[in-house]
Formats: C-alpha cells, sequence, structure tokens
C-alpha cells in the first residue's frame, strides 16, 4: 500500500526530470544526422578544409548543449551555453584559420565571400569567408536541432534546420551548376535519420516507463524499444545501406542533383588536364564562350587557356607552373600589354582582333588566341604571367566577360623551324629538364625510331611530329587509355601509349613535349579550345563560332631561338577540331569584331533581343585597321533560377510553420475547447465543466505561473490560483464558479453534469485568462504565444497510467 501513498503532484517528478535533462543518445543521433548533411554538401566547395574544423564545431556545440543540460536540467540554459561555446569555438577556428581572425575581421571576411558568390561557381572556392559562412551555420543549425528535440521535444519536426545545410547546394546553383552529388552520402544521411527516429523513440518510452515506476508498477522490456534493439536496427540500417551503395550505379550523382554547365569543366581545375579527357567524353557538349574574329580567310587559331610546364615527377601528371612575381603584369582593360619574350624584337607576327562572350563559371584563365597585346571591356583582377602568357582572375573567380582582344599569333611552324640551331636561353633551361624514370628508355627507344639520329634536333622534332600525326601508326580514341588503364600525361602513361599506339590529345601533346625534351629542346603544353563551329552571324554581320566542351584539346609548344614558342600539333587530323574560317562579304579591312553583350546559359546569336547595347566604336591601336568597340558594362550578376527562388521560399515557410507549428496547436485545442463549453461539440470524456477547467490551467501552464495542476484536485487547484489572483477579485469570483462547474461535472448526476455551461462559464474562462496574463506579463505572454511548453507529455503519460491500471485490473480478474 506504500506505493499509492504518494501525492499526485509528485508522482512523475522522475520521469520529468529525466526528460529536462535530455538524452546523450538522441544528442548523438542528431550530430550524425547533422554530420552526414555535411558530408552530403562537400562537392559544392573545391577543398575539405572547412570539414574537419565544422564537425569539431558540431560536436563541440552538441556536447556543450548536452553537459549542461544534463546539470541544470534547463533547456534556455543549455542553449545560451551552447550558443556561447559556438561563438568560441567560430573564434579558435577563424584564428587558426588565419584569414577571417577574429570576430572584428569577420565582417571583412563576410563581404569578400559576397563578393566572390556573385562571380564564383561551383565547385565553390573554399576562402576564408566560405569556411567562416559555413562554420556559423554548422554552429545555428547544431544549436537550433538540440533546442527543439531535447528543449521542445518535437521529434522528427526537430530536424528541419538541417534543411538548411542540404540548401547550401541550392543556393550554390544560383551561380552555376552544382557538381553530381554521389549516391553514397544520401544512403548515409539515411541510416543516420533511421538511427535518430529509433533513439528518440526510445527515450520517449523510457519518459513514459519511468514515469509507471516512478508510481511503483514493475515495467516489462519493451524489446526493440530498449538500447539493444536500437543498436540492432541501427546495424542492419547500416548493412542494408552499404549493400545498396554496392548495388547502385556508379556514383555520377543523382539526377535531381545532376546539372551541367561551364563549372563543371576542367577548365575550372587548377590543373584542367587531368580531367579534359572526362569533358571530351561527355555525352552532351557544354558551351562554353562564343566570339568573332578579324580573320576571314585561312584556318582560325587556336585559344590558348593554360599552360603546363612543369613535369616534376615520373609518377606525376604535367602542371603549370606557378607564376614569377617579378614578371606577373596586373591587366588592366584597354591596357597596352608586352609581346613574347622570347620572340625575336624584330619580328612581326601576324595579329588578329577577337570579339568574346564568355560564359559565368567557365575558367579564371581567358581563352585567347596567341600572345595577348590588348583585353579591352575586361572587368575583375587579372594576372598576366608574361613567361606563359597565360592571363588569369587573382582570385580564382571566373566571372562572365564581354571582351575584345588583340593578340599576336605564334609565328613559324614545325616546318620553318626544321632548320634552326638550337640555342636554349638561361631563362628556359628548366623547360628541358626531365625526372628521373626507366619508362624514358623507351620513350627514347621510340624517338630513335621514329626520327634520324644525329639530324638537327629540330628537324627530329618534326620527324616526331609527323610521325604522331600522320604515318597513320597512331589511332585517336577517348576510350582506349581509359579501358587499358593509362590516361593522364605522366611518363608510364606516355610509355604505354607509345606501345598501345592509341589516345587522345593528352596523350599527343605529352609525348611531342617529353620527346622535345630528350632532344634538348624546351617544350611545354598547352591547355586551351580549338576553333568551334560557326554558329550564325553578329548583327555586324560577321561569322559566329561556338565554342563548346568537345572542342576542349591539348598541344605541345617547343621553343624556337628567334620565333619563340612554336606549336607542335602531334594529334592526328580526326582528333583535332579545325576550321578554316569564311566570309565571303567581308571587305578588305574588316571592322573589328562585336557579339552580343547578352550571356545567356546557351547564347543564341541569331535571337538577339531588340535593342541590345552595342558598343560604340573606338580606337584601340594597330589591328589591321579594325576599329574596336569600347569596354564592354560589367555583366550583371545573373538572377536566381525560379526553382532556386521556390525552394529557398518553401524552406523559409517550412521553418516559419515549425516555429508556429506549437502555438497553432495551442490554438486549435483552445477552439475546441471553447466548442466544448458552448456545447457547440460533444464529448463524452470531455465535458463543458471540464473543457473550462482545462482552458484555466492550459493557461496557468502556458504563462509557467503553475504546473501540474491537472494532476491535482479543482481545489487544490483552485486555492493555488486564488493566491495568484488576490488583486483581481472579479477573476477570482469566475475562478470559483468555474471551480463549481468542474466539480459537478465530475461528481453530479449526468443529467446535471452540463448544467451551467454556455457563453456566461466562457465568458468566466475568458476573465481568468485575461487576469493569469496580466499577472505574468507581457513578455511570458509572448513566449507562450512562440514557445508554449508541452503540455500533451504529462497528459499523455497520464494516460499511459490509466491504461496500465486497465491492464493490471483484468489480469487481477
Amino acid at each position: 500500500m506504500s506505493r499509492h501513498t504518494k501525492t499526485p503532484a509528485t508522482r512523475t517528478r522522475i520521469a520529468d526530470d529525466m526528460e529536462a535533462r535530455g538524452s546523450w543518445m538522441v544528442e548523438l543521433s542528431a550530430g550524425l544526422v547533422i554530420g552526414a548533411a555535411l558530408v552530403v554538401i562537400r562537392p559544392v566547395l573545391s577543398g575539405d578544409a572547412w570539414f574537419a574544423p565544422g564537425i569539431g564545431l558540431l560536436v563541440a556545440v552538441l556536447a556543450v548543449a548536452a553537459l549542461v543540460r544534463s546539470i541544470t536540467a534547463s533547456s534556455l540554459t543549455a542553449t545560451l551555453t551552447a550558443l556561447g561555446a559556438g561563438f568560441v569555438g567560430l573564434w579558435i577556428v577563424s584564428s587558426l584559420d588565419g584569414g577571417a581572425g577574429s570576430p572584428l575581421d569577420w565582417g571583412n571576411a563576410l563581404a569578400a565571400a559576397g563578393a566572390q558568390l556573385l562571380s564564383d561557381t561551383p565547385p565553390l572556392r573554399e576562402t576564408p569567408g566560405t569556411r567562416l559562412i559555413l562554420h556559423s551555420l554548422i554552429v545555428v543549425v547544431a544549436t537550433l536541432v538540440d533546442l527543439l528535440a531535447l528543449g521542445a521535444v518535437l521529434g522528427t519536426a526537430a530536424l528541419a534546420p538541417v534543411l538548411l545545410v542540404l540548401a547550401v547546394p541550392l543556393v550554390a546553383s544560383a551561380s552555376g551548376p552544382v557538381p553530381p552529388i554521389d549516391a553514397a552520402p544520401l544512403v548515409v544521411l539515411s541510416v543516420a535519420l533511421a538511427f535518430y527516429l529509433v533513439t528518440t523513440q526510445m527515450w520517449r518510452r523510457r519518459i513514459a516507463d519511468a514515469a509507471l515506476a516512478d508510481e511503483g508498477f514493475l515495467v516489462d522490456g519493451r524489446g526493440v524499444a530498449g538500447f539493444g534493439g536500437a543498436i540492432a536496427l541501427t546495424a542492419a540500417a547500416i548493412v542494408a545501406g552499404l549493400v545498396g551503395v554496392q548495388l547502385l550505379p556508379a556514383p555520377s550523382g543523382l539526377p535531381m542533383f545532376r546539372q551541367e554547365g561551364p563549372s563543371s569543366l576542367s577548365s575550372n581545375r587548377v590543373n584542367p588536364i587531368i580531367d579534359l579527357g572526362d569533358d571530351l567524353r561527355r555525352p552532351t557538349p557544354v558551351n562554353v564562350f562564343q566570339y568573332a574574329t578579324t580573320t576571314t580567310s585561312g584556318e582560325l587559331p587556336y585559344f590558348s587557356l593554360v599552360t603546363l610546364g612543369d613535369l616534376p615527377d615520373d609518377a606525376s601528371e604535367w602542371r603549370p607552373r606557378e607564376p614569377d612575381p617579378a614578371t606577373a603584369i596586373t591587366v588592366q582593360s584597354g591596357q597596352e600589354l608586352p609581346r613574347d619574350a622570347q620572340l625575336d624584337p624584330g619580328a612581326a607576327p601576324a595579329t588578329v582582333t577577337t570579339g568574346l562572350v564568355i560564359q559565368r563559371g567557365t575558367s579564371a584563365y581567358l581563352p585567347i588566341p596567341g600572345n595577348p597585346r590588348v583585353i579591352d571591356g575586361l572587368h575583375g583582377e587579372y594576372l598576366l604571367d608574361a613567361a606563359s602568357g597565360d592571363t588569369h582572375e587573382m582570385n580564382g573567380d571566373a566571372p562572365s566577360q564581354v571582351l575584345e582582344v588583340r593578340s599576336e599569333l605564334p609565328l613559324g611552324s614545325p616546318t620553318l623551324a626544321s632548320g634552326a640551331a638550337l640555342e636554349v636561353p638561361p631563362e628556359l633551361a628548366t623547360y628541358t629538364t626531365l625526372p628521373e624514370s626507366p619508362e624514358l628508355e623507351a620513350i627514347q627507344a621510340a624517338l630513335d625510331g621514329a626520327t634520324t639520329p644525329g639530324a638537327n634536333p629540330y628537324e627530329r622534332a618534326l620527324e616526331m611530329q609527323q610521325w604522331l600525326a600522320n604515318s597513320g601508326e597512331f589511332r585517336y580514341s577517348l576510350t582506349a587509355p581509359v579501358s587499358s588503364e593509362y590516361d593522364g600525361s605522366n611518363l608510364a602513361g606516355i610509355a604505354t601509349f607509345l606501345d598501345a599506339k592509341s589516345g587522345y590529345c593528352v596523350h599527343f601533346a605529352s609525348t611531342m613535349a617529353v620527346s622535345a625534351r630528350l632532344l634538348g629542346i624546351p617544350s611545354r603544353i598547352v591547355v586551351g579550345f580549338t576553333p568551334g563551329e560557326r554558329a550564325g552571324e553578329n548583327s555586324e554581320g560577321q561569322t559566329l563560332y561556338q565554342v563548346s566542351s568537345k572542342d576542349f584539346h591539348a598541344w605541345a609548344e617547343l621553343y624556337v631561338p628567334h620565333m619563340g614558342w612554336v606549336p607542335y600539333e602531334a594529334t592526328p587530323a580526326d582528333g583535332v577540331g579545325t576550321l578554316t574560317a569564311t566570309d565571303p562579304n567581308a571587305p578588305e579591312e574588316s571592322p573589328a569584331p562585336t557579339v552580343t553583350q547578352t550571356v545567356t546559359a546557351t547564347p543564341t546569336p541569331s535571337e538577339v533581343p531588340a535593342g541590345s547595347p552595342t558598343p560604340d566604336a573606338t580606337e584601340v591601336g594597330d589591328s589591321e585597321g579594325a576599329a574596336a568597340p569600347a569596354p564592354a558594362e560589367k555583366a550583371a550578376p545573373a538572377a536566381l533560377p525560379m526553382p532556386v527562388i521556390l525552394t529557398l521560399v518553401g524552406i523559409v515557410l517550412a521553418l516559419a510553420l515549425l516555429v508556429a507549428l506549437p502555438g497553432i496547436r495551442r490554438a486549435m485545442r483552445l477552439r475546441r475547447l471553447r466548442a466544448l463549453v458552448l456545447g457547440d461539440a460533444h464529448d463524452e470524456a470531455m465535458t463543458p465543466g471540464k473543457a473550462a477547467w482545462r482552458a484555466v490551467t492550459d493557461r496557468a501552464s502556458e504563462l509557467q505561473l503553475e504546473t501540474r495542476l491537472e494532476r491535482v484536485t479543482p481545489a487544490l487547484a483552485s486555492a493555488r490560483l486564488q493566491e495568484l489572483l488576490e488583486e483581481h477579485p472579479v477573476a477570482q469570483a469566475a475562478l470559483e464558479r468555474l471551480q463549481q462547474l468542474t466539480e459537478r461535472a465530475r461528481f453530479a448526476r449526468p443529467e446535471q453534469r452540463t448544467e451551467g455551461a454556455g457563453e456566461a462559464a466562457w465568458a468566466d474562462v475568458e476573465c481568468v485568462r485575461t487576469a493569469l496574463a496580466e499577472i505574468a506579463g507581457p513578455q511570458a505572454a509572448r513566449r507562450a504565444m512562440l514557445m508554449p511548453p508541452n503540455t500533451e507529455g504529462p497528459r499523455l503519460r497520464q494516460r499511459l497510467r490509466r491504461s496500465w491500471r486497465r491492464m493490471q485490473r483484468r489480469r487481477r480478474r
């Protein structure tokens, strides 16, 4: 009998304490969900330096929140402490980062990140600003999930803030298509979500069991609701996920996340030659830029993008050299740039003027035919590497550009160079070095077999180029190097290529460049584009050409005294997109090419909108008598696509609904109680008197004036409230009438239980509720509206206890 001597107000104190102190297992599972979401968004950034500190911040915030909640049993204290820990963690991480520094520097870092997002495209460059944004997002999301999962006990809805993390790829896609997101991280996220659901349900059932045990009842094991069941279900989900990953197709990205565009091209990589073959093998080419040119006859020139001059070891790919700060030049629009330093001072190379419309996200390097002399219309911070002729954006951004470029084409050809005497300037000596490797013997043997030993090095270079490109022994293939596993530009790949005699431009160019170095000739590889294909005419009647990912190309350049760097095209003709310029209506002196300044995802020159701006003519210098357009205005940042806008609006509305959900539930419950009191609704278990009393006790609990009133008798609850209403005699009288009404509903005859209900009873309810709100103050009223306490939890436990008692009575019978 002693187990029934406890007062009703203290019977569930242990259960309430368990709920207030949270669950480390739920905290862990919530952290796994957020961590899995971070794995999903990793492809959005070009690097992973943000990931480990982000996981550290996530662990710190959740661990501090769980520890403080377990000690203080206060969600507010836990949330504020977790936010403080997150702020300190951000400070430490940004200080170690070296770019964002202290909180005083965060504004500058965020401003720089905002400017970057206007021009950068996925995968976004990892900068101090982007890392600060992601780390701040992690802290906020972790704090919100902790508050909603363990403070508000919202269950699955508590994971809504994780949508902010998963929305990162969508936001990034506003500036360009995102890289494919593999299936494996999504499977991991699903497993983490399943683990969270199991642990949350297990925690809730443990609280319910504690409420029963606190009354003295024995609680049987709940099977899968226990810890062992949670571990078993989670292990089963992990096994299913691993099996699913093996059964799924190769992780090339799920269709809902897969997008194609310039930002996914190899031209956005630090070393584009590594992924160049993947771009050439694309089933659907991606357009990258359009151009018009003053060249009206003969073959159109190639567009150089980036020069590769280093081959550090036998296992490495060719890669770009770091620009020499002493020779690097900051490029200004319309500025006269130096000519190729290796060109003979008296040489007169052909000059060409090209109008370019470059899509946003194409590359941080500018595609230019030959060596640039004047770049008009350029916006952004660009550097010209005088040694290589490459022009690249200092911060790695790839903005859209509308340019007019006057450039000098390479002087000479392999045939003209065949009689030159070999002279290596000291500054080019490093362009003749090769790493020590056994593969060099095979390459040297192939070189000796294809050329005349003892002949002039440049004559042998011409013979090697002719053997690779025109002998018919080599076959152009994009697939053979992949299937035979020798795809690449390293020495091992070159040796295998010479044996297989099948490959594409990367293999031909790298073989030509290595052969030249074996002959003592300075050499390098250039990655760029072939001329593309005709795409219509511009407003001036000039031919427009479209360049796409299928026009990616690599070729070798050899240094020839007095001629400078001369292209050696070693790829067979069927693998080179050469194009002859034809313009039957071209005058003797062609006007400078102009193109529409409207940059779209797929430029269509034949559909230029009426009234499109046309640059005014202005003189830029001697360019075959061409008049060049004035600098084009800076392209405006692209607007957010409508799907992105709608999704972001949906996420905001979902979060707003989540915040408003407790208040909505409270309003709906109050409306139902009012209908019961007025007689507009009927419920066998809830008489009008009980409904009126519930409306009053709910309000006292919401305002946190009195709690657990539903667990005591109406007389005791009324006595407590009467003390609060000392200065409100009218409300005290109304409360007394409501007490009588609810007692009548409990103890009177059935036909008398509804007496006193109606408008008068509801007026008493509103009178008491209003007085309670005045006592609590406006701040408590607002808190009750936005974050009402969980009043259903205690009633749920009461129902569980009643169900348990009924079950025990049935057993005794």
